[in-house]
């Protein structure tokens, strides 16, 4: 009888009551994307209760306010309607049901627009994470038709992680999912808590082909990390992101382009680190990566990929690039780029010749920095750069430890922006 009541006093406040798009996200009981009469079964068992889950005006009891805050929600979407996010955005979610009514089903999310997809659109591109205890898919592989995938990371930094891994992420297999459970601890009897491991960051390539980075900060309602009392509520998935929208690897916001003579310190610049045959674009002018997408542009001055470099120029792109690699030069006292002879990207044969390094060979298999080796690139748009390489391992040690990872560029150099050759 009580079911029944409810249900035709939510049929009369429906036509009542105006829609509160903030109420519908928490009205989502089954984190469906919708609110529907799913939802109503559950908010109608739980009424007359103290369940703080349906406990929408936190009054302490399930009363007949929560149900006319559930009746104004009932029939929308779980989240009101969002612009796709455009620029580079961190996201905080909070209290994101992943079936805690445990009914087997999944929740699914948009990191793209920062809102819950509805189910009925599981076999779409529209979303790009789905939660269902601790099980997260991926939008790809065995689990959707997108382009989705993941990597997990350990001992990093979500803050200062400035940039998405260029391959080597998982998709989803069947009963494998691209993202393992390492990222949390499940402790025993008698606490049973799911508790978050620190340093850990999932990168994941979205349905659509850009990037993310998150972690997870807590798995309980309220989004406490360690939960106070038996009665926390499981299932709650609160964790921060953020999206790249430009289609670039980068989570450092948009740089300017350099105004005035400016020395550029770069550390780790991935080249191919998955050995896949991808160049990563790199513009001198406003130091930050550019997206691959725009290889054809002239977006661009220098490209790399394990030990080759290339130029905006020739058969490498449209740009009015070039190099001279100068031997037995000081970089600091190098004051003007030579006025000619700039070579240019030729098929199979880089303006950038391979003098820059010497490879060690067995048993090392060591990539060493030549000394003496200043490289001045003429940028896309006809610009003058010098360059020295400093280390091709990542973390910048010139003479790499046993287990350094290689590809890793970094190199210092000088942009001069004004179109002269001057580097004073």
């Amino acid at each position: 009888m009580k079911l029944r009541r409810l249900f035709y006093a939510c049929v009369v406040v429906l036509a009542a009551v105006p829609l509160l798009a903030q109420m519908a996200g928490d009205a989502d009981f089954d984190g469906s994307g919708e609110v529907d009469f799913q939802d109503f079964l559950l908010f109608a068992r739980a009424f007359g209760t103290t369940d703080p889950q349906f406990d929408l005006d936190d009054s302490g009891m399930v009363d007949f306010q929560d149900f006319l805050l559930f009746a104004s929600a009932f029939g929308g979407p779980a989240e009101p309607d969002r612009a796709p996010i455009t620029t580079l955005t961190e996201v905080m979610v909070r209290d994101l049901p992943s079936d805690p009514n445990r009914q087997d089903v999944f929740t699914y999310y948009s990191l793209r627009d920062s809102a819950i997809v509805a189910r009925a659109d599981s076999n779409s591109t529209k979303w790009d994470l789905a939660f269902k205890s601790t099980t997260v898919l991926i939008n790809g592989g065995s689990s959707g038709p997108g382009e989705g995938g993941a990597i997990l990371l350990t001992e990093t930094d979500y803050d200062t992680l400035s940039m998405a891994p260029d391959s080597e992420y998982a998709v989803d297999m069947e009963g494998q999912p691209a993202i393992s459970r390492q990222w949390y601890t499940y402790t025993r009897p008698p606490s049973h808590h799911i508790l978050i491991n620190p340093g850990m960051v999932l990168v994941v390539r979205t349905a659509d082909g850009r990037y993310a980075k998150l972690k997870f900060t807590s798995y309980y309602k309220g989004g406490e990390a360690v939960p106070s009392s038996a009665e926390a509520r499981g299932r709650f998935l609160n964790f921060t992101y953020t999206f790249q929208p430009d289609g670039s690897r980068s989570f450092s916001a948009p740089r300017e382009e350099i105004q005035t003579l400016t020395e550029v310190m770069v550390r780790d610049v991935a080249a191919d680190t998955g050995n896949v045959g991808a160049f990563t674009l790199y513009s001198l002018r406003d130091s930050g990566l550019v997206a691959s997408a725009d290889s054809n542009s002239t977006k661009w001055d220098l490209a790399f990929r394990s030990t080759t470099v290339l130029t905006n120029s020739g058969s490498s792109g449209p740009g009015k690039g070039g190099a001279i690699v100068l031997t037995a030069t000081d970089y600091d006292t190098l004051s003007t780029a030579p006025d000619s002879e700039y070579a240019v990207d030729q098929e199979g044969q880089p303006a950038i010749s391979r003098q820059w390094y010497t490879y060690t060979g067995p048993p090392s298999h060591q990539i060493l920095m030549n000394p003496g080796i200043v490289i001045v690139v003429r940028t896309a748009n006809g610009r003058y750069a010098k360059l020295k390489f400093t280390s091709y391992y990542e973390g910048g040690e010139a003479i790499p430890a046993g287990d350094a990872r290689s590809r890793f560029y970094h190199f210092t150099y000088t942009f001069q922006p004004d179109g002269s050759r001057s580097f004073r």
